[in-house]
């Protein structure tokens, strides 16, 4: 039911009617535009483009103009690329989803942890696993609820660009 939902409602459709990409990566154009169809695709006709990568007239070019005329993305430090067909990578989705929490004011929430994660192998042993999580979530109506998070599990490479054990979704709850 929930996927039905953001699929009726337009929020996630899939690349075509056979074709959902369920385990493809999250495109930065992709996220984007999710955002901007939860907001009702606002008219963004008359905003500016200010990236040179990001042409006219395709699936997702109203939903960068709105979402960097609203503060939401921004191209890369410098230039004018927005990183069009770049995947989303944790700092990404930790920048755009606190700027849209803002933008919405809506909750956002995080956390951290540090743990031993045991090791059946050859060498029996433990290492050392960092997480940490980030979710946006908010109401659609009184039933429903949508949040978009990020977990990631970490054996000490810490680096923003790490994409080892990154797990990122977007859930549907229900209220009951």
């Amino acid at each position: 039911e929930p996927v039905e939902y953001v699929a009726d409602e337009g929020i996630i459709t899939g690349y075509n009617e056979e074709l959902f990409g369920t385990f493809d990566n999250l495109k930065r154009e992709q996220l984007i535009n999710i955002l901007w169809r939860i907001e009702g695709k606002p008219d963004a006709s008359e905003l500016e483009n200010n990236f040179t990568d990001v042409p006219e007239g395709q699936w997702y070019t109203d939903a960068i103009k709105w979402g960097n005329a609203n503060g939401i993305i921004s191209g890369y430090g410098g230039t004018t690329l927005f990183g069009l067909g770049d995947n989303i990578i944790r700092q990404d989705l930790a920048i755009m989803l606190t700027k849209y929490a803002k933008y919405k004011d809506i909750y956002v929430a995080a956390g951290a942890g540090v743990g031993l994660q045991a090791q059946q192998n050859e060498r029996l042993g433990a290492k050392l696993l960092f997480q940490f999580k980030v979710i946006a979530g908010w109401h659609i109506n009184d039933k429903w609820a949508l949040e978009i998070f990020m977990h990631h599990f970490s054996n000490a490479n810490t680096a923003p660009e790490n994409y080892s054990y990154a797990f990122y979704g977007m859930g549907v709850t229900y209220n009951f």
